[in-house]
Order: structure tokens, then sequence, then C-alpha cells
């Protein structure tokens, strides 16, 4: 029997744990779907954010070393999660606010999240084939892998290149070589899409026609001669939809449920949501 490909998927944010738009909307989608082939065996991890309020279970705590000393990270897994096990990376300085995002400290939080990652995978049985990262937060993620487990590819998803996350050059210290710190921004703010950009085996983002928008200058974000540096490119792989969650005959919230067949409910839901909102009933968008 062939041994499947085990795939570690690694987010700031999945839904329905934690979620702020798109990348969690990904997050909580794409692995189920990738778990139920025959193909791969599936694990994510996210950090413990605030808020989380699913009943966890520790799995292992250890240091992890920044630049001021160590900080300790719990390891926590989702006890009703079976058809993709989802790991929390634990710990409150970081990860025990209100928001997901919007700090002064954000590049330390996620180049903490980063390495805690790398290290969690020496306290777990599950060792993946591939890792996929997403977006800035996990920016530093394949290169710290090609350090601690050569052996693992990674692939690194742009869901978008505008936000880069930057973390001060000075703060690594001698965690990455001369010629890699100069790659990533040195002497000044390290980049954390830098780092996924040059360093993941393989990039991929979340169409054929972002993945062709990226190249350009201005669209890119300062990136696009980088991507064309690279000899494989950047593959454009098209978003899906979660077809039952979103089916509007079954989601259970509609006032009034439709399909094909009967398109004159959307018109009804259209008209109730205007109400709703003070709107004008006319027909336009």
């Amino acid at each position: 029997m062939k041994r499947k490909i085990k795939i570690l998927y690694v987010a700031a944010e999945i839904s329905p744990y934690a979620n702020a738009g798109g990348l969690g909307e990904v997050g909580r989608s794409l692995p189920p779907v990738l778990s139920k082939s025959s193909e791969f065996e599936v694990c994510r991890v996210m950090p413990l954010h605030r808020q989380v309020s699913n009943k966890l279970k520790y799995i292992a705590d250890f240091p992890v070393q920044m630049e001021q000393g160590f900080e300790t990270c719990i390891i926590k897994c989702d006890i009703d999660c079976n058809d993709t096990p989802t790991y929390f990376v634990g710990n409150d300085r970081y990860f025990n606010r209100n928001n997901i995002y919007g700090y002064e400290d954000d590049g330390f939080r996620y180049f903490f999240f980063c390495r805690a990652v790398v290290e969690m995978l020496k306290h777990i049985s599950y060792r993946p084939d591939i890792i996929q990262t997403n977006d800035w937060h996990t920016g530093f993620l394949p290169l710290l892998i090609k350090k601690e487990f050569p052996e693992i590819k990674t692939i690194y998803t742009i869901h978008n290149i505008a936000y880069h996350g930057f973390i001060p050059a000075s703060y690594l210290g001698d965690m990455l070589s001369e010629q890699e710190r100069s790659n990533l921004g040195w002497p000044e703010w390290l980049n954390f899409m830098k780092a996924g950009i040059i360093y993941a085996d393989r990039l991929t983002t979340v169409s054929p026609g972002y993945s062709n928008e990226i190249r350009r200058p201005r669209q890119g974000f300062g990136m696009e001669e980088l991507i064309e540096q690279r000899p494989e490119g950047i593959i454009g792989i098209l978003n899906g939809i979660d077809t039952i969650d979103y089916d509007p005959e079954h989601d259970g919230i509609l006032t009034y449920p439709y399909t094909f067949n009967k398109i004159g409910e959307k018109h009804r839901n259209r008209t109730e949501l205007r109400t709703v909102y003070s709107l004008s009933d006319i027909d336009v968008p």
C-alpha cells in the first residue's frame, strides 16, 4: 500500500478557531479536503490566540530561543477535530491578545511562531514530508526548516503580497548566516515575505490571475524581481469554495433558501437584506 504524503499546514489564522479574513477561510476548508484524498495525511498548526475557545489537550512544552533569551511554548491539540488534527502554539505574551494582528511587535510575535513550529516537530510524533506556509507570518519558516530538517520540503503560498512583515536585523543576531541576513534586508529590517519567496522549495498563490499580477511593478510591492528570479516561477492555484457550508439551499442562514431553479428566492433575500440596512429596494447591485 502506497504511503500517504504527510502535510503540515501552517497559518496565522484558521477558521473557526480564530479568523480575520480569507486566509482563515482557506485554512478551514483546504486541509480537510486534502485529508479526504487517499494520497495525503494533513495536520494544521496555528497560534493559540485568545479567540480560541475549543477544548484543547496538552501535548508538550519547551523553550524557544529568541534574542533576549528563551520563551516558553506550550503545544496543545483540538481533541474534537478528528478529520484534520490541529495543533496550537501557545505563549500568552505573544498571543493572548484581543486581536490576531495589528500590534507593533507583530514581527516578534510571528518570528516566535515560526521558531516554535520548528521546535514542535522535535516534540510530536507527526513528521511531515511537506510544510505549507501561508503569507508573511510564516515567511521565515522555510529558511528555518532548511537548517533543522533539510529533508522536509516547503511550499510558500502568497495570499496577499502587500503585507510583508518585518523584524530588526539586529534582533536575530547569529541565528542567520551573513548571506541570509543580506538577502533579507541587513543591516536594517529583515523581511518575512522575502524569506518565504527566496527559501521555500515551491512558490504558489491563490489564482493564475494573481500569479501574473504580482509579477508586475507596483502590484508586486517590490517582490516582483524576486519572484522572477525563481527558476520554476510561481504557480497560481485557484482558490475554491466550500460547497457545503456555502450551499444557498442548505446553509441554514438564508431566510429564503434557493437553487438555480428557484433563483427568484435570491431576490427575496436581497430585499430583506436591504430592509435590514434601510436601503432602497431598486434594481441595482
